[in-house]
């Protein structure tokens, strides 16, 4: 078992630093500054580089081959704004009958996340009394089972869908949190969702723009606006 591999095993997520080229994460950052929505970025290609560069990540952590799930998004968090509130990507499907991790969201950070600027929070997997339950609401049992995940531009972190996560808030006088995700699947479970996609898709110019919109529409109750 590897250490990323092990990390979402044990805790529900893994973290690994400054794993990114700075220069494709460079290029990805004024894709979202130069629009004025975040997730026209995905117009570009910078953003699809960065899919390709995180998926031999992916197959670690999953200990799998893996597709990819047509599901992203990008953010960038000003002063004031907060990202996505308190969930689970997808608690009921999880795992699959033997209890085996079935697919993960890959978060990107841009620019360094602090606890300052809105960095992911987690409740890590052994704190979480609900973790287990396919079920399992958004409730946080302990407020000292939460735990910031700080990272720096071009980390990569990885979940499972059942870890309750969120983003923080960015205070007044901090530079923005840019950050962008993905979400993989085992490529042994394609009837586990209705789309997928194999390693190294990337989608021309129209599609893109067709799975923008349908992002919009499909996370319209987590987008902070």
């Amino acid at each position: 078992m590897t250490d990323l591999h092990q990390s979402v095993v044990e805790q529900g997520y893994f973290e690994l630093p400054g794993a990114l080229p700075p220069e494709l994460v460079a290029r990805a950052r004024r894709d979202v500054e130069a629009r004025a929505d975040s997730l026209d970025s995905f117009e570009d290609d910078a953003m699809w580089e960065i899919l390709d560069a995180i998926l031999p990540v992916a197959r670690e952590a999953l200990a799998h081959d893996v597709a990819i799930l047509p599901s992203f998004w990008a953010w960038r968090i000003e002063p004031g704004r907060k990202g996505w509130h308190a969930h689970r990507d997808d608690a009921p499907r999880a795992r699959d009958q033997n209890g085996n991790l079935t697919m993960l969201t890959i978060w990107v950070p841009l620019t360094d996340a602090t606890p300052r600027n809105g960095c992911i929070h987690c409740v890590p997997a052994y704190f979480d009394l609900a973790y287990e339950n396919p079920h399992a609401n958004n409730v946080v049992f302990d407020n000292q089972y939460i735990r910031a995940v700080p990272a720096t531009a071009g980390s990569i972190l990885g979940w499972s869908h059942a870890l309750l996560h969120w983003g923080g808030v960015c205070a007044p006088g901090e530079p923005a949190r840019i950050a962008t995700s993905y979400e993989v699947i085992r490529s042994d479970l394609p009837d586990l969702m209705p789309r997928w996609h194999p390693a190294g898709w990337r989608p021309g110019r129209s599609e893109r723009r067709e799975l923008i919109a349908e992002m919009r529409e499909k996370y319209a109750h987590l987008a902070t606006p």
